[in-house]
């Protein structure tokens, strides 16, 4: 079968990106018609040895690394001339590797360079993560330029992350591929042994409700405005629950979180502020009976409320948005206001005092949507296979 040369291209190697990167190398392991460049940070060799990757086995993948001196160059320039910049830097080494098609994982900062950048001799598709956002003259501006895009001769297909978007984009376009794409998780198998040696190094009291905040801990999370709930809750209480902070924490958001602690005496914590692998990082799912989702003015969706699912774990989440419409459509837990203490104190009484309960057939439902394996199904089809699109 012939192969189609599919270059891929990212700067960033915080957050999801090096995960996004993983999860494409891993699905085109898996796919004879597929040859893969991967144009990104040389971070990305710890990320494929924390998920045991042999990339080594794999020859029709390959790297073009980005020196780190100039990912930094191009990351202190002003969004929209670094928009630009990065879009000829990708632009130009497809051009070196004689690619076909050109993927942009997080499509959202090249947009601006789609439309004033230089001109590629190849196909170009991107992944859209934000298609939502709160300020109505930006809304206006993003879906303008987008409509713009999505009109140029060498874009192919747009991957839209949420959902209850989808409609709206593919309203922008009648010409264009358009396509949900269910954000991935990767799925270990099962490994007791390192399971049971968290919980160990956890020594979580087995009265305790467990509360999960995962991820980047910034004013974005919600998690101060759910202390600060906590904080409205009678000592007998506050004394059920544990939460477990797993991720790296903004400094000023650590000032507030000991404040509030320290005020909330009854609560124990686990502290992971620091990298944690994909394994444990399945296991704090399975560990916890609840994870937070509350983020506060933000439309978009979360992984955590995927990875909460696969575990089959409720979670507390914003009730606008996104992650509103999956918890109220699949049962996936509750649906708050994020910035209103006393409803998150009022459900949080109810979890405590066990009158909460929820059935498991939308998260299973989730956790086999959101599957590492459909995710690449659904990419590589439609980048590498273009006579079998469905344009859905």
């Amino acid at each position: 079968m012939r192969k189609t040369k599919i270059l891929i291209y990212d700067s960033i190697s915080t957050g999801h990106h090096l995960d996004y990167l993983f999860y494409l190398i891993h699905q085109a392991s898996h796919r004879k018609h597929v040859e893969l460049v991967v144009v990104c940070s040389e971070k990305i060799r710890k990320n494929l040895n924390d998920f045991s990757f042999p990339i080594e086995e794999y020859p029709e993948i390959s790297f073009d690394f980005l020196p780190e001196k100039e990912i930094e160059r191009l990351h202190h320039k002003h969004i929209l001339s670094r928009s630009i910049a990065e879009w000829n830097k990708a632009v130009q080494i497809a051009h070196k590797h004689q690619a076909e098609e050109l993927l942009f994982p997080y499509f959202d900062y090249f947009q601006l360079g789609a439309l004033l950048g230089n001109t590629p001799n190849l196909k170009v598709s991107g992944i859209l993560f934000n298609a939502n956002v709160v300020h109505s003259v930006y809304a206006f501006v993003k879906k303008t330029v987008l409509k713009t895009v999505l009109r140029q001769h060498f874009f192919d297909t747009l991957f839209v992350l949420t959902e209850d978007s989808l409609q709206d984009v593919k309203n922008l376009t009648h010409s264009k591929n358009i396509i949900y794409l269910p954000d991935p998780i990767f799925q270990f198998p099962e490994n007791i042994l390192t399971k049971k040696a968290l919980e160990k190094q956890l020594s979580i009291d087995a009265s305790k409700t467990v509360f999960l905040n995962f991820g980047y801990l910034d004013s974005r999370k919600g998690i101060i405005e759910f202390l600060e709930a906590c904080q409205l809750l009678d000592n007998k209480l506050q004394e059920k629950i544990h939460l477990i902070l797993a991720g790296k924490i903004a400094s000023d958001v650590q000032d507030q979180l000991e404040n509030l602690l320290h005020n909330c005496p009854g609560i124990t914590t686990s502290k992971l502020f620091e990298h944690q692998l994909p394994e444990n990082i399945q296991y704090l799912f399975q560990i916890a009976d609840w994870s937070l989702v509350l983020y506060p003015k933000f439309l978009g969706s979360s992984s955590v409320l995927i990875r909460s699912a696969m575990a089959n774990k409720p979670v507390m989440g914003n009730k606008i948005g996104s992650i509103g419409k999956l918890i109220e459509k699949y049962q996936l837990g509750i649906a708050i206001d994020p910035e209103d203490r006393q409803a998150i104190a009022h459900s949080l009484q109810s979890i405590l005092e066990n009158q909460v309960r929820f059935e498991s057939k939308g998260m299973q439902f989730i956790a086999q949507k959101h599957h590492v394996n459909n995710f690449g199904k659904i990419v590589y089809e439609a980048l590498a296979n273009p006579f079998s699109r469905s344009g859905t």
